[in-house]
């Protein structure tokens, strides 16, 4: 009997079978540190969306939440209600939807690199966190 065969077959199995489960645990442990690290839990606390509002649609846009970037992952909607923030599917977990009502939104900046425009907010009365956006989705919408 070749236990070392064994050996490496039962190691090569566990490798398989553990890699989807440790990798799942770290996707949604990063997940987990992003929505505390840019601020989207606290803003959760005050302004989860209970319904999509009604406005204009930005699918896959970048965007900052606090210092965090999200890259080409956010659903946006700017309407009478305010900005409301949806990340994509599979990156929803631990950021719920989001409705900020333009009320909450103070202190603008519009900033520039290279060609993008973008305008950043201070969100909430105290500050909760920041919230950076494209200047053309702000724009598409005027309070």
């Amino acid at each position: 009997m070749d236990v070392g065969g064994q050996n490496e077959t039962l190691l090569l199995v566990l490798i398989l079978a553990g890699f989807p489960v440790v990798f799942g645990l770290l996707w949604c442990g990063v997940l987990f540190l992003l929505s505390h690290a840019s601020g989207w839990r606290r803003l959760a606390e005050r302004y989860r969306a209970a319904e999509q509002p009604g406005g204009t649609a930005f699918r896959w846009q970048s965007g900052y939440v606090g210092a965090i970037s999200y890259h080409n992952c956010l659903n946006v909607r700017v309407g009478p209600r305010g900005v409301a923030l949806a990340l994509v599917r599979p990156l929803h977990l631990f950021h719920p939807d989001l409705l900020i009502p333009w009320t909450a939104l103070s202190n603008p900046q519009s900033l520039k690199l290279l060609w993008h425009e973008t305008v950043r907010y201070d969100v909430g009365a105290p500050r909760i966190t920041t919230l950076r956006l494209p200047k053309a989705v702000i724009e598409a919408w005027k309070p």
